[in-house]
């Protein structure tokens, strides 16, 4: 998956000191503009990150941090509608992808509370026989303060169904969002409709288990802009598109 987009992206400079015609600003927008670009060239061969190599992981952080200490992207909360708003469909982490949804954050830091237990059983889940991840999307409302995240899955052949589940958020200014995870349910399913009819109460649950707040996650919104969304949660590494 190295290729020649791993040269691109090492070729992209991180800043910019242009001058001359165009100005510094004109050579800075086109510096992140470039960057944007080589990021999404690269991510678009690794299938959000299931096929990264060490090599490409590497790769893929240097771009975004090139992104996040250019100060370029919009306010993620300024405006109606907020920047960070809208649905957007999971183009790369840097952990298994089924751990795209939030609610595997408050699984590890709020119920088991040790990573390394915690990594084992992803690992373990990931590597179910059959067990194929289609598609990851978030939908973000400030307007209604809400975080719904929908995996489509595949357990099996012939059943699948989407997981959805659904948080609570407030801003924390200046670029980070606080979920609370609230619920999760599946929808669409082919093993038994009644399935679609459950939701599971994780923050009930949890905080029965942990105490109040354990189900919170800090989200931070290092990059948005009108297509991309470079998001930080602890270790993890999100990078999502807009869905227009």
């Amino acid at each position: 998956a190295g290729g020649s987009s791993n040269n691109l992206s090492r070729n992209t400079p991180a800043t910019s000191n242009g001058s001359g015609s165009g100005g510094s600003s004109s050579n800075g927008d086109d510096t992140v503009t470039a960057t944007k670009l080589a990021l999404l060239e690269q991510l678009a061969a690794l299938d959000r990150g299931s096929l990264a190599t060490t090599t490409d992981k590497q790769q893929i952080e240097w771009l975004v941090q090139s992104l996040e200490q250019a100060g370029a992207g919009a306010d993620p909360f300024a405006g109606s509608p907020a920047a960070i708003e809208g649905r957007w469909k999971l183009l790369y982490t840097n952990t298994e992808v089924f751990r795209a949804s939030p609610f595997f954050l408050a699984f590890q830091d709020g119920l088991v509370q040790d990573k390394q237990i915690a990594e084992a059983i992803f690992k373990f889940t990931d590597a179910i026989p059959g067990a194929e991840i289609k598609t990851a999307n978030q939908v973000v409302s400030l307007l209604s303060n809400s975080l719904v995240s929908e995996v489509d899955m595949a357990v099996f052949p012939g059943l699948t169904g989407t997981v959805v589940t659904s948080s609570r958020v407030s801003v924390v200014p200046p670029r980070q969002l606080r979920l609370t995870i609230e619920s999760t349910r599946v929808t669409g399913s082919t093993f038994s409709p009644l399935l679609d009819n459950i939701s599971v109460p994780v923050e009930q649950l949890i905080s029965q288990v942990r105490g109040p707040g354990s189900t919170e996650v800090l989200y931070d919104i290092t990059y948005v802009d009108d297509t991309v969304r470079v998001t930080r949660a602890g270790e993890q590494l999100l990078v999502h598109g807009r869905v227009l």
